[in-house]
């Protein structure tokens, strides 16, 4: 059994004011991860399947290490953030594949990913034991 806490921390909070920039920085980092992943699809229309042309998460994380993104958060949680981009991704891809199996389990076809409000938008933090410490 793995033990969770889970913080949600309100506008009132003091601790917000720390907090919401690192929110911020995270889905600056999510937008930056999904335009690569989305650029790749797009380049190669004709190869459009889970794993042609697009860039595993190794590969996602090197393209952006050298991002001012990236820098902005500690080194753990910035790659639970790719982890995040990379996760929704392949979740794209299984309700693709449930899609072509089986349509009218559906509302319609499944969207690729979309990227967070530019000014507005937050994505989430994840600390490991391993970041906090």
């Amino acid at each position: 059994m793995q033990l969770v806490e889970q913080h949600v921390i309100d506008h009132q909070d003091p601790r917000f004011a720390a907090i919401d920039p690192a929110c911020f920085a995270s889905k600056n980092l999510y937008n930056a991860a999904l335009y690569r992943l989305r650029q790749a699809f797009f380049a190669h229309p004709e190869e459009r399947s889970p794993g042609n042309r697009i860039p595993s998460y190794a590969q996602l994380a090197h393209s952006v290490k050298d991002t001012p993104e990236l820098r902005a958060l500690p080194a753990k949680v910035a790659q639970w953030g790719i982890r995040q981009v990379r996760g929704d991704w392949d979740n794209f891809w299984k309700a693709q594949h449930a899609y072509q199996k089986s349509p009218a389990k559906f509302a319609g076809r499944p969207k690729l990913p979309h990227y967070k409000h530019k000014s507005n938008g937050r994505n989430l933090l994840v600390y490991t034991r391993q970041a906090i410490s």
